[in-house]
């Protein structure tokens, strides 16, 4: 029933008006989940630029970004990941390459022997070994040390805060090879690379994968360039990542006490609000909000996707139909005063599942 209801969902979006498009959709949502009237906890209000007055819901931070907390606590670079921790983390990462795979077999496509494979933002190469796993030639985690210290409270850029960075994710990664056996670990290797302005060598890779980064880059055309570049002829790209524009786009550090608050809000009022209601996050949150999140709209990514060169094999939208029984005709306009080129899809879509592929001949 939900997969007949999401389909039905993009159909609406591409076919009707925007009034009944959410009018269909409001109706559609109240049915299926048949949801009552939840009395929310009002802890006060904010007016912004437009004059519209939004609601502050206490504890709607944390049901859309559960274990945000952590966003605001100081590194400690002594602190490696419990072995529970990192296998729970295991865990996810596996449930990760095991949805890829199923999209991937849809098109024949599977991670074989022959196999050259890079992953965009590695972080502490939790799917970098799952992939590796597999048995391919070799696999290549790329990440940039810089992004993670801007995510930290402390943002010091020096050599020792970059140096305490490496070190620690180095120990990290050591942490997650060690649950794996040397065959696995053999075929691992980390790099700093930005996939903006790679320095990886051309047509040297079968297949370019990523978790959670697209929304992170700072130039995504620049970056699906270098991608199609980097590729083999014939070579695939697959990534999940969750758009700016989603509900929960705005991740720990940008998620407000409004549903889309991030995106409803310009972002001159954005940073009043924080610096309102929290002003110890002023910094830490305005910093991500300029810095680490793009406004990348699906038709944007879709047209990045054309120019590179690609062949667009998948584009799923993974629709939660449960989440969205709020959204209105308000809600959009605030969301287009913004930002005009956006549409229904682009809030209504948590997370974006994309195949590429790279012409055999080129």
């Amino acid at each position: 029933m939900k997969i007949f209801l999401k389909r039905f969902l993009i159909y609406l979006i591409q076919k009707f008006s925007l009034n009944a498009r959410l009018a269909s959709l409001n109706k559609l949502v109240n049915y299926e989940i048949n949801n009552p009237q939840v009395e929310e906890k009002v802890f006060g209000y904010f007016r912004d630029s437009f004059g519209s007055e939004h609601k502050l819901i206490e504890g709607l931070r944390d049901k859309i970004k559960p274990g945000w907390e952590g966003s605001l606590k100081k590194k400690n670079y002594e602190n490696i990941p419990s072995n529970d921790a990192v296998l729970a983390q295991l865990h996810y990462s596996k449930s990760q390459l095991n949805k890829l795979e199923r999209l991937m077999s849809i098109h024949s496509f599977s991670i074989s022997q022959k196999m050259d494979v890079l992953e965009i933002g590695a972080d502490n190469g939790l799917a970098t070994f799952q992939i590796a796993s597999k048995q391919p030639r070799s696999v290549v985690g790329s990440d940039i040390v810089q992004y993670q210290i801007n995510q930290g409270v402390i943002r010091k850029e020096n050599q020792q805060m970059k140096e305490q960075e490496i070190n620690y994710i180095k120990k990290n990664r050591k942490k997650v090879g060690d649950f794996f056996d040397k065959k696995t670990k053999d075929i691992v290797s980390f790099i700093e690379d930005d996939i903006c302005n790679s320095s990886i060598e051309s047509c040297s890779k079968d297949l370019i994968v990523s978790w959670d980064t697209l929304e992170h880059l700072n130039n995504p055309s620049k970056a699906f360039e270098e991608m199609f570049r980097i590729l083999k002829p014939g070579g695939y790209s697959f990534h999940e990542y969750n758009p700016f524009f989603s509900f929960n786009g705005g991740h720990s550090l940008c998620t407000l006490d409004f549903m889309w608050g991030h995106v409803r809000l310009s972002s001159t009022d954005f940073q009043k609000y924080i610096k309102q209601f929290r002003p110890s996050e002023y910094d830490l949150a305005m910093s991500f909000y300029k810095e680490n999140l793009n406004r990348m709209t699906v038709n944007q990514l879709k047209q990045y996707i054309k120019i590179a060169g690609f062949e667009q094999i998948m584009f799923f939208p993974n629709i939660y139909i449960e989440n969205y029984f709020e959204l209105n005709e308000k809600i959009f306009v605030e969301c287009k005063n913004n930002y005009p080129s956006l549409e229904l899809i682009d809030l209504i879509s948590p997370a974006l599942y994309i195949g590429l592929k790279k012409p055999a001949s080129c």
